[in-house]
């Protein structure tokens, strides 16, 4: 194993001195081509501060420091101008016209100055800083139309001032070639951004099923790589901002930055270190994503040139180094998914690069296949890291269907097992069910009884009633006008025969029966009649006591009216039948801020000793003080139960200064 390794790193330190080794240029090009790439042919001269004129460049003493290059142009400092010297022959006569075109799309200033006579040129400007409708060419990159007289030899000279660029290509066209070029670039574009906007989808959908963060990253991701490429590739300037080359820097740095720090934040989150670590994940993406705000603020703000230039020297210094630190152990200790995409991604962009050094110094030839080198492996890597985190779903997936498919058994088997207890308890429940229906016939049977006897009481009764009251009235006719005495008692006695008369006719019949059994039946009902019947109904048990109404006279309460005369009548008879001659009952209603009705009856009589006010609404509970007073101890439980069914409550209150309060709160009519 350790010899594998050791030819490993062998073939790469060989690829990597590999690439830094020169390469002889020739001095003119020969256009014998549809396609011709300059470098190789290119003369170059630095302008460190960027002062020279094109007259200058041409005098002697500037014109012998032109150097050869071996290979294509490079940025040899940040903010400096590179002249570029490059002479060609045209040998085909029927082919004069070509197009020069000059790579990257990042270039912000390309001037070229073409031979129009011995001793004249003509200035021609391109670059990222113009705009589209100024251009030779609408095109992404800087393209020169070129008239090339077959037969002689023309020297042009070329002055690039960009502060974005690492590395200059120039190539000649003939127009043709270069329209179908562009054709094949167009389709291949659209199934590579076409594909990304695929995974970016994909990672949608997979994290709205699943709800896990790394998906969520990993479409970021990946439109922040979407992003880049239009940016870098000059796509968006060409179809989105023709007119605004002022934003295009600023548009070129907020991508790059936002995909330094989703690349990051995807990694930290792939490897599940915000699991692991959690306040390590804070601090470190917090440094990146502010680090890399700072530097696209930079940026935007005007100093490109530097921004880039300390952001990407910071990145391959401090960023790269800290995240293989950070995520080295959790990726080893995470799942093979994860290692082995590690391992794939890694050697994949590694051989992506050396293959790229290789054609870049002629080493290998210049194919299609190797100017689209870097789109195919970052493609496939995002592939790779696609199926790695699939894996999980597919995984969840089979596991998901795995127990159905052992919940099915086991319904199946609960299903067997359910329908024996079942037919095993039919017997038992339809025993039951006979047992219930026995019992329920027996219950209607005892009501209807127990209606019978009190329709029977209630005959029975109304007969001595109708002699008392016929005996009554005739004795009032017969007692003289001056015995004042003797007609108060004999209408006292008319008055009780009434009252009971109307209590048997009110509540001893089937309509109460059923207010008892179903509850109560709220409506809108006038208090103040109802108060004014229950003083009326106790007057005939008065002993020279003193009734006060305090009521609206339309106020309108939500309550059974049968229900609630009966709770009136109870509570103004309790507070007669127990309180002193003489005393004074007041009824009272108040609206409690259009919340509640509370209906007060208070006394001014001895208060309810302490001791008995708990059990003042047990049923057949009687005080002391009710030993000589007729009564059965039921009256307080029947007209609380009422109350509760109305969704109100019936309280005793018992004031310092003596005498009681039956407080009644009714709700609101709902809406």
């Amino acid at each position: 194993m350790s010899s594998i390794f050791s030819r490993l790193f062998f073939l790469l330190i060989s690829c990597l001195l590999v690439t830094v080794l020169p390469v002889h240029a020739n001095a003119v090009l020969s256009l014998d081509q549809s396609r011709n790439e300059l470098e190789g042919h290119l003369y170059a001269l630095v302008d460190d501060a960027k002062a020279l004129t094109f007259e200058q460049v041409l005098s002697q003493d500037v014109y012998r420091d032109f150097v050869p290059l071996s290979g294509n142009p490079k940025r040899e400092k940040l903010d400096a101008a590179v002249w570029l010297k490059f002479s060609v022959t045209n040998p085909n006569e029927a082919q004069t016209e070509w197009w020069l075109e000059v790579q990257p799309a990042v270039l912000e200033k390309v001037d070229l100055y073409v031979p129009e006579g011995p001793d004249n040129h003509m200035l021609y400007q391109d670059g990222s800083s113009r705009f589209f409708s100024e251009r030779a060419v609408g095109y992404r990159h800087p393209v020169f139309k070129l008239n090339i007289p077959a037969g002689t030899q023309q020297t042009y000279y070329l002055r690039i001032d960009s502060g974005i660029w690492r590395t200059a290509r120039l190539t000649l066209w003939q127009p043709t070639t270069f329209i179908a070029a562009i054709g094949k670039e167009q389709l291949l574009f659209g199934v590579y951004i076409g594909l990304y906007a695929l995974l970016v989808l994909a990672g949608l959908w997979f994290e709205r099923a699943m709800r896990d963060r790394v998906y969520l990253c990993f479409s970021l991701y990946v439109a922040s790589c979407i992003f880049t490429t239009l940016t870098s590739t000059g796509l968006w300037q060409q179809y989105v901002m023709p007119s605004h080359p002022q934003w295009f820097n600023g548009f070129y740095s907020l991508s790059v930055t936002l995909m330094i720090g989703c690349c990051v934040q995807f990694f930290v989150v792939f490897v599940q270190l915000h699991r692991q670590r959690p306040k390590l994940t804070r601090y470190f993406l917090g440094s990146v994503w502010a680090f890399c705000a700072l530097m696209c603020a930079i940026s935007i703000a005007g100093n490109v040139r530097y921004a880039m230039f300390a952001f990407w020297l910071l990145v391959f210094v401090v960023i790269v180094p800290a995240s293989v630190i950070v995520l080295w152990r959790p990726a080893l200790r995470s799942t093979s998914e994860i290692r082995w995409t590690f391992v794939f991604g890694g050697l994949l962009l590694l051989g992506c690069y050396l293959y790229s050094s290789l054609v870049r110094y002629q080493w290998l030839p210049a194919t299609w296949f190797a100017e689209n080198a870097m789109y195919l492996s970052s493609l496939l890597f995002f592939l790779i890291v696609f199926y790695a985190i699939s894996r999980h779903y597919y995984e969840m997936r089979r596991q998901a269907e795995r127990a159905q498919r052992e919940v099915m058994r086991m319904t199946q088997r609960s299903g067997q097992e359910l329908e024996r207890l079942v037919h095993a308890r039919t017997d038992e429940l339809l025993q039951t069910q006979r047992s219930l229906e026995t019992a329920l016939l027996h219950a209607q049977a005892i009501q209807q009884e127990q209606r019978q006897f009190i329709a029977t009481v209630s005959h029975e009764v109304r007969t001595p009633l109708a002699v008392i009251d016929a005996t009554a009235q005739n004795l009032n006719r017969e007692t003289p006008a001056d015995a004042v005495r003797s007609k108060a008692r004999v209408e006292k006695i008319s008055q009780a025969t009434k009252r009971l008369a109307l209590l048997f006719d009110d509540y001893l019949n089937d309509e109460r029966f059923e207010l008892f059994s179903q509850g109560v039946t709220p409506q809108e009902t006038a208090i103040r009649p109802l108060l004014a019947d229950a003083v009326e109904a106790t007057q005939s048990l008065s002993d020279q006591h003193g009734f006060e109404i305090d009521c609206d006279p339309a106020a309108l309460v939500w309550a059974d009216p049968y229900g609630l005369r009966l709770i009136l009548r109870t509570l103004v008879d309790n507070a007669v039948k127990y309180s002193q001659s003489g005393s004074r009952i007041v009824l009272r209603v108040i609206n409690d801020n259009d919340r509640n009705w509370q209906i007060d009856v208070c006394d001014n009589g001895a208060s309810i000793p302490e001791e008995e006010r708990a059990r003042v609404f047990e049923r057949y509970f009687r005080g002391r003080g009710s030993a000589n007073r007729v009564g059965t101890g039921i009256g307080l439980t029947l007209a609380r139960r009422f109350v509760e069914q109305h969704g109100g409550e019936l309280q005793l209150i018992c004031p310092p200064e003596g005498g009681n309060i039956f407080r009644i709160r009714l709700p609101q009519k709902p809406y």
